[in-house]
């Protein structure tokens, strides 16, 4: 099934170069097990979303759910998507700054 959808993809992006078909053979690129292609794929759709943030954590959240099933790092793929994280914290209580992550921007209120 997968590569009918690589397939069926290809076709459409001939056509018109968008997003979701970019992510959809990303998709299925992982599923093939083509870990390195599905990253290039991942990176590409990414540029193509630019800014529309639900559609980059849909895809995110499903390259996450596919490498889990394959018994990978379920974020191995993050760097591909264009997404910043950061949290808001309200109060310093009970809060250990060290274990925050490198990529995370702290904003104290």
């Amino acid at each position: 099934m997968a590569r009918k959808v690589k397939e069926l993809c290809h076709k459409r992006i001939r056509i018109n170069n968008d997003y979701w078909s970019v992510a959809a053979i990303s998709e299925a690129t992982l599923i093939l097990g083509n870990i390195d292609a599905a990253e290039t794929l991942y990176s590409e759709a990414s540029d193509l979303a630019k800014t529309r943030l639900g559609d980059l954590c849909t895809t995110r959240h499903q390259a996450r759910h596919i490498l889990k099933c394959f018994n990978q790092e379920q974020n191995r793929l993050d760097h591909c998507f264009n997404i910043l994280t950061f949290f808001m914290v309200l109060s310093l209580d009970n809060i250990n700054i060290r274990n925050f992550f490198s990529d995370i921007v702290i904003i104290f209120l």
